[in-house]
């Protein structure tokens, strides 16, 4: 995947945002590293970053990746189910940021009374939707939601380093995105 890197930093006008070649020099190299984690399948990678890159709203990587990923690992509906991930997941941190942050045993005896059928039977699997739903739970600062995902990945046999992996590259998407807004 290495041609992969220098085409999305080139296609996104990386270098253009990083004003400074040692940023350009950093994340390039963190992107290399953790698209091509061992620990993590090309596909797993490749829906990590297309989560994040969704979520973060940069939506020209997440255009560049999905590219590379349909032509490369994933399919037309595995991508509308990285899609479905992020808006459920959003929904859902949401709605637990706001009981955890309230702190009151009123609001935890509350059934969510919202819909998610789409994560009931995603089309990549359940182990799939549980690291994207960790991983986007942290860049949406939800401890509760961020700790129950992690617990569910352990049970489906995801090791330590594994989820690490996908936690590091999650940081290197959402640093991507923040320096793209940071120099508009």
């Amino acid at each position: 995947m290495e041609h992969i890197v220098i085409d999305i930093l080139n296609q996104a006008n990386f270098l253009n945002h990083a004003k400074d070649q040692r940023i350009y020099y950093d994340i390039s190299n963190n992107l290399q590293n953790q698209l091509n984690n061992p620990l993590l399948s090309k596909k797993l990678a490749l829906s990590v970053a297309i989560a994040i890159a969704t979520n973060e709203k940069n939506f020209n990587l997440k255009n560049i990746l999905t590219e590379y990923a349909l032509e490369n690992s994933l399919t037309h509906d595995e991508i509308v189910d990285i899609q479905a991930t992020v808006s459920i997941m959003s929904m859902n941190n949401t709605l637990y940021k706001f009981k955890h942050f309230v702190n009151q045993e009123e609001y935890f005896q509350k059934p969510s009374g919202l819909k998610m059928t789409s994560k009931a039977k995603p089309n990549f699997g359940k182990k799939t939707f549980e690291i994207l739903a960790l991983c986007i739970s942290i860049v949406n600062n939800c401890q509760v939601c961020t700790i129950h995902h992690e617990e569910k990945c352990r049970e489906l046999q995801f090791t330590t380093d594994e989820i690490y992996a996908a936690v590091q590259l999650t940081s290197t998407i959402k640093s991507i995105s923040m320096l793209e807004f940071s120099t508009q």
